[in-house]
């Protein structure tokens, strides 16, 4: 398999990625519900992740850690908001691929959302914002949802596209975005994020509170 065949057969983990980014632009639109600004976007055959400039909801695991967990889990909405953003990307990816949710996401190993589940289960024990593993998968379902209604995956297809055309040219065929490129991405998702989308998201965290 070539380099090319290999990025066509891995266009779900663009997906994923985006759905992060997606997933913070919709919590960051709401002052109680921000998490912070994005700093880091890498796609591509070494590494996929992103990234943001605060750390509400990851800890090392010291005691200092725990605590701020504590606190910063005390905004049941913004806590929520952050659920959705950890499980938006294998949301976004399962759509994408037609697969289900949990092909994608859990703790075991090789599964894409890996380190995502990681973070749920991480500070699961830590947090003032009490839920299950149960309340994370309806979660996801009632977002998975709201996707689909409003045909976010569809829309957002451009984008892939175009990030797809800039891997397919970079050395290595990865890409670390620069501020000023993360900004661009930022403000294309927030473009797709109709008045109404935003009613029902917070409708959604409204109801999990």
């Amino acid at each position: 398999m070539d380099n090319i065949e290999k990025l066509e057969n891995g266009i779900g983990a663009i997906y994923h990625e985006i759905g992060h980014v997606f997933g913070y632009c919709l919590a960051n639109k709401d002052e109680n519900l921000k998490l912070g600004d994005i700093n880091s976007v890498c796609i591509g055959f070494e590494k996929n992740y992103v990234g943001c400039y605060s750390s509400l909801y990851h800890f090392k695991g010291k005691e200092e850690g725990n605590t701020k967990i504590k606190n910063n889990t005390k905004n049941f909405e913004r806590t929520i908001a952050w659920i959705i953003e950890v499980v938006s990307g294998c949301t976004f990816q399962a759509l994408f691929e037609k697969v289900n949710f949990i092909k994608c996401f859990g703790p075991e190993y090789g599964k894409s959302g890996q380190l995502d589940a990681f973070n749920i289960i991480a500070i699961r024990p830590y947090s003032s914002f009490k839920f299950t593993y149960h309340t994370v998968l309806k979660i996801q379902n009632e977002y998975e949802k709201l996707l689909i209604g409003y045909n976010v995956i569809e829309k957002i297809k451009p984008i892939i596209n175009e990030i797809k055309i800039i891997i397919s040219k970079s050395p290595n065929f990865q890409i670390d975005f620069e501020k000023s490129e993360i900004e661009i991405y930022v403000s294309k998702c927030n473009e797709l994020i109709t008045t109404e989308f935003y009613s029902d998201y917070k409708k959604l965290i409204q109801n999990f509170c």
